[in-house]
């Protein structure tokens, strides 16, 4: 069973044994958490997305996905180097749910992969790492009712994301 089928849940039982050891708190299995990677309705949709395109293309180029995914949706970032304060303040006026949205789909991403394979390719982890990055400044932090407890998750994401298995 796989997360784009209506029976199967978020939980450490369904997940790749690296995801069982690695993956430990609660929150990351939550699939109603906001402040989860694949507990937003963003993190949600990456998931089961992500699971149907593998299943129909082996091959499926985890970048091209995430890309084209959020393309579709015009919530495509532009520049996914964007990690200086200022630029990121300016476009959280410009416009801040594409950088939101780009955030968390790129994030949820790296942890779909890992749960369901055990093993993340090297070019999304940097990319959930910049976007952890980018979502820990004061700009995107701002936009939390508990700014506190995101600062302390994205820390737990950061960490986690260094220690997955790349893809061979």
């Amino acid at each position: 069973m796989l997360p784009h089928e209506e029976a199967w849940d978020l939980k450490p039982e369904n997940g790749h044994v690296n995801a069982q050891s690695l993956l430990i708190e609660s929150y990351y299995w939550d699939c109603v958490d906001e402040n989860s990677p694949l507990g937003s309705d963003t993190g949600a949709d990456i998931l089961s997305f992500y699971s149907k395109a593998i299943t129909s293309d082996r091959e499926l180029d985890p970048v091209k996905f995430i890309e084209s995914t959020l393309e579709s949706w015009e919530m495509l970032i532009d520049d996914w180097s964007l990690s200086d304060e200022a630029s990121i303040k300016q476009r959280m006026v410009d416009d801040p749910h594409t950088i939101r949205v780009s955030n968390e789909a790129v994030i949820a991403l790296a942890f779909a992969m890992y749960v369901m394979h055990g093993d993340v390719d090297p070019r999304i982890r940097d990319m959930a790492i910049i976007a952890v990055d980018r979502e820990s400044t004061q700009a995107l932090l701002a936009e939390w009712c508990s700014a506190r407890e995101r600062s302390e998750r994205l820390a737990d994401f950061r960490y986690k994301l260094t220690q997955m298995r790349e893809t061979r």
